[in-house]
């Protein structure tokens, strides 16, 4: 079979069972890292707090290196369609206003 007769279920089901793969493996990774880290420190709460410590600074990381550019990108890009519909649309009414002038003229005086 050609790469690109690939149905949509043959693409989305291999991708999603990766995703599924990935997040149980993280989980299991996070899980074993806790365990570790509460046999090393003692206390099962501050190994949990510490682990949520370095995984909001993670997130906060890759939020400003990589989604925020992304995010301000697509803000610009949905300003550009917002002024590009609001501009047809005012030009839509024009043109509208204009017919409708010329079509009550031509009735008013035939």
């Amino acid at each position: 079979m050609a790469n690109d007769k690939l149905s949509h279920k043959q693409m989305l089901l291999p991708l999603l069972s990766f995703a599924v793969v990935i997040m149980v493996v993280v989980i299991l990774l996070m899980t074993s890292l806790a365990i570790w880290l509460t046999e090393l420190i003692g206390s099962a709460s501050l190994a949990t707090l510490c682990l949520a410590g370095v995984f909001i600074l993670i997130a906060w990381m890759i939020y400003i290196v990589w989604t925020r550019p992304v995010v301000d990108y697509i803000n610009e890009k949905l300003d550009t369609i917002y002024d590009v519909a609001f501009a047809a649309r005012n030009g839509y009414e024009v043109a509208r206003s204009f017919a409708l002038k010329i079509l009550y003229n031509l009735i008013k005086h035939p």
